[in-house]
């Protein structure tokens, strides 16, 4: 799964998220630098948030919401849902 967005007006910020459902592994880059790396292999939760801040002179905190099934996961749709500054912006189930 992967998701690319824009972020700010004058301070515009590229954010790329990708992450592999089935083997776990979790990127976000702000401007072509990472800024998250993880692995969730095993998640017991049903909502896996990540949270984060982009921008010196125009700030803005951004979280991505990774929403999966309670049984089967691994091999479900899972809900994205991306937030700026408490904002929805983005939904996508894929």
């Amino acid at each position: 799964m992967k998701l690319s967005f824009d972020v700010g007006e004058q301070e515009r910020h590229r954010i790329d998220f990708s992450f592999d459902p089935f083997w776990g592994p979790v990127r976000i880059m702000v401007d072509g630098v990472t800024v998250v790396r993880g692995f969730q292999f095993i998640s017991f939760g049903l909502v896996r948030p990540y949270e984060f801040t982009v921008g010196s002179h125009e700030q803005h905190a951004v979280r991505i919401e990774v929403h999966r099934k309670l049984f089967f996961a691994g091999f479900r749709s899972r809900v994205y849902r991306v937030f700026v500054d408490g904002r929805l912006v983005h939904e996508e189930e894929r």
